[in-house]
């Protein structure tokens, strides 16, 4: 997990994706749990990459930030509190970046 100004993500590459079983449910459960348990936070996201070169994204909105303006500049869409997006990019330090650089400049953080 890491922590920046008004938000909380963690990503996961598939290799340690595979490790762990590919737990169906995973970017969920962690979304809906561990990022509504971080306090001093407006939102949270879980990046999990579920096949090489295919990033999943559960965003979670805790404070009624329409998070779903973030997902949307991903390509993804969703709900006030609850949004997702999938990103494909080979590289997955890239693909993360990418998440990263628009959820910092996005209007949907207020920073």
């Amino acid at each position: 997990m890491r922590r920046e100004k008004g938000f909380v993500w963690a990503a996961l590459s598939h290799e340690e994706y595979k490790k762990m079983g590919c737990p169906v449910g995973l970017r969920e459960y962690v979304s809906d749990h561990f990022i509504q348990s971080v306090e001093d936070t407006w939102f949270g996201f879980v990046i999990i990459e579920e096949d090489p070169g295919k990033l999943c994204i559960g965003f979670r909105s805790k404070t009624g930030l329409d998070i779903s303006i973030l997902a949307k500049k991903l390509g993804g869409g969703g709900h006030l509190y609850r949004a997702g997006a999938t990103v494909y990019e080979k590289d997955f330090e890239k693909g993360v970046k990418k998440i990263l650089h628009t959820a910092r400049l996005t209007t949907a953080c207020p920073t």
